[in-house]
């Protein structure tokens, strides 16, 4: 629905800009003033205050992609609490998300996420009390005084983009965020984001869970049935060996070229993790149409293609096959040089977490973690708040953990990189 866009669902100014529609349209429409005042949920709204094309009604189309906008908030934060664990919103950072969904000082991105979610179901459920009574069909819009559907019958539009915010809606549980426990010690307990939030700045926190949410580094592919009577050189174990352009796993069969990894394609609304002999395939013949951010998660099914037809392989299961992690559960960073001096922050205690499925470490805000970025040809362990990007510690290596890194570590002295030796 949105392809690129300059401001994700997920922003500040995605939320002041719903802020100030939604207001506008309850204002408008007489059956918003009408059902708010009855104590029903959500809104209706249409393409922009003033139109008068049909009469100016709100809009089926529209107000299905306003309850995808809040899903797609809400899996980012959602996202974000994966990574990150719970932690306390910033009235500054945070302002207009928690001012539309009337979030109190002191609130967590877990009760953000939980709330854009609801905010979107609030807005379907009011949109399908619109719609139930033709057994189905939707128009293009709804009367603003009888919530009566009206004008262009039948639109496919209208289905389309319902359809598509019930795609994204699908399995996005805020009760369930768990994914296949991976084997790293530490301690036990449940794999959803820790119920205890962080700070959000420096500081002590409470560390999640090992792995919170994470994917696992190798996972096992099994079939019982049609898959493996059909394509049983699939069957096996596969190591992740990258990750794409979204930071999902790409995993490659340990004994062959056959490679597991996800395709999205946005035109069509298609999104699968497919298993094919070429990493740059688009379609394949085993293929999870249902899927999840890892593909060891649980609730997938697997589907083989017979003949002309999809059959589903019931026995069919990727789970996660990582062996015990070799590295620290915490690690110390200490300097009596430049980083002492110009990055004093960044020294301390960090405790174990995983970032893009591979351990890493985290304190406060900090994380220190290993970064692979094939575009720009940096590769090795770093320091900073964001994982996607060099922070300004790195040692640039290949090690397996961060403690057995070789060489210097250097840091970012205004242009220019500096080694520190000690």
């Amino acid at each position: 629905t949105f392809g690129e866009y300059m401001f994700p669902p997920e922003s500040e100014e995605a939320a002041a800009t719903i802020n100030l529609l939604t207001r506008l349209f309850c204002q408008e429409y007489p059956i918003n003033q009408e059902e708010m005042g009855a104590g029903e949920v959500g809104i209706l709204i249409g393409r922009y205050p003033g139109d008068g094309y049909a009469g100016g009604n709100p809009w089926q189309l529209l107000t299905a992609v306003l309850a995808e906008v809040f899903y797609l908030g809400g899996q980012a934060t959602f996202k974000d609490v994966k990574l990150r664990g719970d932690y306390t919103l910033s009235t500054e950072k945070n302002k207009e998300w928690m001012k539309l969904l009337k979030l109190k000082e002191g609130a967590t991105a877990r009760e953000m996420a939980r709330a854009q979610v609801a905010a979107g179901d609030a807005v379907m459920t009011r949109l399908y009390a619109h719609v139930q009574e033709k057994d189905g069909i939707i128009d293009e819009q709804i009367d603003k005084h009888t919530g009566v559907q009206a004008s262009a019958e039948s639109l496919t539009w209208s289905y389309a983009n319902i359809l598509h915010a019930l795609h994204v809606r699908k399995n996005l549980d805020p009760g369930d965020l768990t994914t296949t426990p991976r084997p790293t010690g530490g301690p036990t307990g449940s794999d959803s984001p820790t119920d205890n939030p962080t700070s959000d700045g420096p500081g002590p926190v409470t560390t999640p869970n090992p792995n919170p949410g994470s994917c696992c580094n190798i996972v096992k592919f099994s079939s019982a049935e049609g898959i493996n009577a059909n394509f049983p050189d699939y069957v096996g174990r596969y190591s992740k060996i990258d990750t794409d352009a979204n930071d999902r796993g790409i995993f490659k069969k340990t004994d062959g070229d056959y490679y597991l990894h996800f395709v999205e394609d946005i035109s069509h609304n298609f999104e699968a993790w497919i298993m094919s002999e070429n990493v740059a395939d688009d379609v394949a013949n085993i293929i999870n149409d249902s899927p999840k951010d890892c593909p060891d998660s649980a609730g997938q099914s697997w589907s083989w293609l017979n003949d002309d037809h999809w059959e589903i392989d019931t026995t069919a299961v990727v789970t996660c096959d990582d062996v015990p992690s070799t590295c620290c559960e915490s690690v110390i960073v200490s300097s009596s040089g430049g980083v002492a001096s110009q990055y004093p922050v960044y020294l301390g205690q960090y405790a174990s977490t995983t970032v893009s499925g591979r351990q890493a470490y985290k304190k406060g805000d900090l994380f220190l973690f290993y970064l692979k970025d094939v575009a720009n040809h940096i590769e090795g362990w770093t320091v900073g708040k964001n994982v996607a990007r060099l922070g300004s510690l790195a040692n640039f290596g290949a090690a397996t953990c961060a403690d057995s890194a070789d060489g210097t570590w250097e840091y970012l002295s205004g242009n220019t990189w500096t080694s520190d030796s000690t």
